[in-house]
């Protein structure tokens, strides 16, 4: 007989102290927390993984498990099968050990009645965590009943760790399979006049303002292997209050055997149409699942659970790990009003395809129209300025159509604007002419470059969620801020350098006419004489950008293996060979500098567009080119 320490190492009550995962596994552990915690969890008690280690090093077994685990890492489907049957051959034919089999049933006989019926479930080391869920690929037994039928109910539960499916899971969510073990839950069974499985969030839409309740006659069995069509009560989180009823058929129902397992009965024509559960009962099982949920630390639960003489029982209760993204509410296109005349300029010149959602909503709605907020305040928020805006202007300012950016030019014309209009230019004009350069450099420039360096700290891959979509919205905002605060210094350019073009103008028509005009100025006319004479030599990013990457096809050009190499290698391929060619690691390092300081060159504004790092094909083509 096995002694009282003997019978703890392999049983463990569903009343203990909180036991560890490695021994109880996931499910064993959850139903000893909510039964300490006093939530109605039926009797019973759990099989430890010292159990099922002490089967296996009994019988032998090991070996045919390392065996099965090699050939699990080919992914031949054939040789896992063969394997996972030799397992499963190998654990049925072993002798439970004596100390193993005195704990179990001795737990077995502590239980109320004599040999009651039991529900037998896996419970292993690697199942039921909140990122991984092995729901139906492990064994659960119902009404059990008898010392014999229960020893092989837990070996069965031990065989369902090696079937072909768990150990495909296993390898490819990457658990080693050395390190997983059987736990087994018995528990009383309850015989439910109603059960089924509550979800503390809708699992199909995601949607975590909601709980799903499914509901039918008899045992949940019925409802867990698809053989029935149950009721599903959605309801609302805030009021518990149904938003959604569907009756299922009910044709069956699960109910105890008469001796072993369970049988599916006809459910009487009357029933069926009827509702399993009324609202009352429907609600007090789903208060009792957000207890269950808010006590588990917020994690949404898929919840089991049956209704005995109208008192609820908690079965088994697993974390939801394969839960669909929040849905957005309220999401809606508003076209622009029909008439609106639209542009494809400036700004929207820079967005030449169609735009991501997202940017759209953060830079073209938000972003650019907190940029005009800006202008009026850097204005000083005149009373003409703000009155011509609120009273003239249709805003947003910017609009999608089909996914392109348009500007509205939605003016609300009367002849009582036009006397507003002359004063809003007699006062704007000098303003932005004498202070718009200074706030761009000084004001618009740093607090964008303050804004980009703040979030260039944050590490993409540690960020939660919520942190990358308020860095992205940060960024956007910040972004069309500073497009618009550098397209006014932009617009002023091009106001002074018409001014400059006409001055020139006149200066080589007034040459052209005086008597001993020099034959240099006589050749210059009014095209030839432009501002771009006096601007040459001036630094430019683009031109640096063409003369770093004409200076690395000039050095691959001297170096003739470098040079064939990069002649017969395709530009999409041109970066991995270079890298792979020792003698081309300079060029390389160039190439990467390169990258480092001109790579974040756009197309498109748009943030979902790549840039040169991402797709560097362009700049590969234009080298090729130049070496060629």
């Amino acid at each position: 007989m096995a002694q009282p320490q003997e019978n703890a190492q392999f049983i463990v009550a569903f009343d203990a102290a909180e036991p560890e995962l490695e021994l109880v596994g996931g499910k064993g552990r959850s139903l000893a927390t909510l039964t300490r915690i006093g939530l109605p969890v039926p009797p019973g008690f759990l099989v430890t993984t010292h159990a099922y280690r002490r089967f296996v090093a009994a019988n032998s077994i090991q070996a045919a498990i390392e065996s099965l685990i090699a050939r699990a890492t080919t992914r031949d489907a054939g040789e896992l099968e063969d394997a996972a049957v030799v397992v499963r051959e190998l654990f049925e034919a072993g002798a439970m050990p004596d100390e193993v089999a005195e704990a179990i049933l001795h737990a077995y006989a502590n239980l109320p009645n004599d040999e009651p019926a039991v529900a037998v479930r896996s419970s292993a080391t690697a199942e039921d965590l909140p990122d991984l869920s092995f729901a139906g690929q492990h064994d659960s037994l119902l009404n059990v009943c008898g010392a014999a039928a229960l020893l092989d109910a837990v070996r069965r539960c031990w065989v369902s760790l090696w079937t072909e499916r768990a150990i495909d899971y296993r390898a490819r969510n990457e658990i080693d399979p050395s390190s997983v073990a059987m736990g087994v839950v018995v528990q009383l069974m309850v015989a439910a006049d109603v059960s089924g499985v509550l979800f503390t969030v809708d699992p199909v839409t995601g949607n975590r303002d909601e709980l799903v309740v499914n509901a039918s006659y008899g045992l949940g069995e019925a409802i867990v292997s698809g053989s029935v069509s149950p009721d599903m009560v959605v309801l609302k989180r805030s009021s518990l209050m149904p938003s959604r009823i569907a009756l299922g058929e009910k044709r069956h129902k699960a109910v105890p055997a008469s001796s072993q397992g369970t049988i599916l009965h006809d459910v009487p024509e009357t029933q069926r149409s009827e509702p399993a559960l009324t609202l009352n009962q429907v609600r007090t099982i789903a208060a009792l699942a957000i207890y269950v949920e808010q006590y588990l630390g917020g994690t949404p639960l898929d919840l089991e659970w049956a209704l005995a003489d109208d008192r609820c029982w908690i079965l088994q209760s697993r974390p939801i790990t394969t839960l669909l993204p929040a849905q957005l509410h309220d999401v809606r296109w508003e076209p622009p009003p029909p008439g609106t005349p639209l542009l494809r300029r400036q700004v929207t010149e820079h967005m030449p395809e169609p735009l991501s959602p997202l940017f759209d909503e953060l830079y073209l709605q938000v972003g650019l129209d907190q940029s005009m907020d800006d202008f009026l305040a850097f204005l000083g928020n005149s009373p003409s300025h703000v009155r011509f805006v609120e009273e003239y202007i249709d805003r947003p300012f910017f609009v999608t159509v089909n996914g392109y950016a348009y500007s509205r030019v939605g003016i609300r014309f009367s002849w009582a604007m036009i006397p507003l209009i002359l004063h809003i230019y007699a006062t704007t004009l000098p303003k932005l002419l004498r202070r718009w350069l200074p706030y761009w450099r000084d004001e618009a420039l740093p607090a964008y470059l303050d804004t980009v360096e703040t979030w260039r700290l944050l590490d993409e891959g540690d960020a939660t969620d919520q942190q990358l979509l308020q860095g992205l919205r940060a960024l956007a905002i910040a972004d069309a801020k500073y497009w618009f605060a550098a397209s006014m210094p932009i617009g002023v350019a091009k106001v002074t350098d018409e001014l400059f073009a006409r001055f020139l103008a006149g200066i080589t028509a007034d040459m052209a006419a005086t008597p001993g005009k020099s034959e240099r100025l006589v050749a210059l006319n009014a095209k030839e004489l432009t501002s771009a004479l006096f601007l040459r030599g001036f630094p430019s990013k683009a031109v640096d950008a063409q003369a770093e990457l004409e200076a690395i096809a000039t050095t691959i050009r001297h170096h003739e293996q470098l040079r064939r190499l990069v002649e017969s290698t395709l530009a999409a391929h041109l970066l991995p060979a270079l890298e792979a060619e020792p003698e081309a690691a300079a060029v390389v390092n160039d190439l990467r500098h390169y990258f480092d300081r001109y790579g974040h060159q756009i197309y498109s504004l748009d943030f979902a567009a790549p840039t040169l790092v991402d797709e560097p094909l362009p700049v590969l083509i234009n080298l090729k080119a130049l070496v060629e």
